[in-house]
This record gives C-alpha cells, structure tokens and sequence, in this order.
C-alpha cells in the first residue's frame, strides 16, 4: 500500500513544509493557525486514506474538519477585523445560514457519513464572499504595499481555495445527480 498517491496529499505536505519553512519566528495568530490546519488537513488526508483501503467510511472525518476550518478561519476574520461591523455582520449571516446547512444535509442524508456536499459547497461560496470582503477592508485600510503583507496572501488563497472548491463540489454534484437520473439535493 502506497501512503502518499494522490494529489491531495502531495499538495499538503507541500503547503506544510513551505509554511515550516517561511513563518520564521512569527507570532502572528494567522501563520500559527494556518500552519496548524495544514497540519491538521494533511494528517486528516492520511488517516482517510487508510481507513478507505480497509473499506471503512470517511465522511465523518471531512465533516469535521469542515466545522473546524470554518470555525478558525471565521474566527481569524472576526479577531483580525473586529472594527469592520460589515465584515461582522457576514460572518454571522455566513455562519447563520452554514451551521443549519450542515444539519439540514446530515438530516436529508439520514447519516452523518455521507459527505455534506450541499453544506461545502454554501460554506466555501460564503467563506469566499467574506475572505472576499475582507480583503477590500485591506486595500482600503493598509498603507502597505499589498504583495508585502502575508495576510494578503493568506486571505487570498482562502477565497480562491473556497470560492473554487464550491464550484468544483457544484458541479460534480451536479454532474452525478444527473448521471444517476436525480436531481440533485439543494
């Protein structure tokens, strides 16, 4: 059995020795927290993997590391801004119409071992909105030059990573229902 044959893998081990090797002696909230859910994302990846070769379901695992990407990163948005009450305001909204998403999705699927496809896809379309908004209130309020600031790069990579995979996760789940004569579940 290989350990590491897929992309998803390669690209997160990746991303981990490059945040090891570029985070220096920050204390910044943001690169601890990054560095800590790529760890976390790459050791997620692993455990899948090997519970799949046994035949046994994953889901559970990426629903909750769903939860607890969204959870730090919202968190990191509201700690980062927290004079930008229009960027408080989203992330609430956000949250508000995510979490009963990710129940409704459980609900409809009757398991939590089913991926929650409907709630990643809403999740990653809303996270992109609000990293998306927050990058505006960088522009508007740093005196910086953007490509110096890490947290440009940070935000950047999070409303690409989320605004992309919703769409991704979209159309496969389009694409499914549709190859199993069904309309999809949204």
């Amino acid at each position: 059995m290989e350990v590491i044959d897929d992309h998803k893998e390669l690209v997160l081990l990746a991303a981990f020795v490059l945040w090891l090797l570029a985070r220096g002696r920050s204390r910044q909230v943001w690169v601890r927290c990054i560095g800590l859910l790529l760890c976390l994302g790459f050791v997620i990846e692993m455990v899948a993997k090997v519970l799949g070769r046994y035949g046994i379901n994953n889901h559970v695992l990426y629903n909750l590391f769903f939860v607890v990407d969204l959870a730090v990163i919202m968190w990191l948005l509201h700690r980062t801004f927290p004079l930008a009450p229009n960027l408080q305001r989203m992330i609430t909204g956000a949250l508000l119409i995510i979490v009963p998403a990710l129940f409704v999705d459980m609900w409809t699927n009757g398991t939590v071992h089913l991926l929650a496809t409907n709630a990643l896809i809403i999740g990653g379309f809303l996270l992109g909105l609000v990293t998306t908004h927050a990058l505006f209130i960088l522009v508007r309020e740093d005196t910086q030059a953007l490509h110096r600031l890490p947290l440009f790069w940070v935000l950047l990579s999070i409303m690409v990573c989320t605004t992309s995979a919703s769409f991704r996760y979209s159309a496969c789940t389009t694409t499914w229902s549709r190859t199993t004569r069904r309309w999809p579940s949204m």
